[in-house]
């Protein structure tokens, strides 16, 4: 099981089941962005973001030269 160091994770009582089923547990460094998959999927929809703005840009300075 990886987990992130999340309060949470590390209560007590949650651990004797968890242990008791022969379960590898690893606990992620305080900021691992890079084992983090949510931030890959922050930097896919920023780079998609970043490609439709740049498409509207260049589309409204074609419009207005043609204008």
């Amino acid at each position: 099981m990886l987990l992130d160091s999340l309060s949470i994770h590390k209560v007590e009582g949650v651990w004797d089941p968890v242990f008791e089923c022969c379960v590898f547990v690893w606990f992620l460094s305080v900021y691992s962005p890079d084992l983090n998959p949510v931030e890959l999927l922050w930097e896919y929809l920023v780079m998609l973001e970043f490609r439709a703005v740049s498409k509207m840009r260049q589309t409204d300075v074609g419009k207005a030269e043609v204008l």
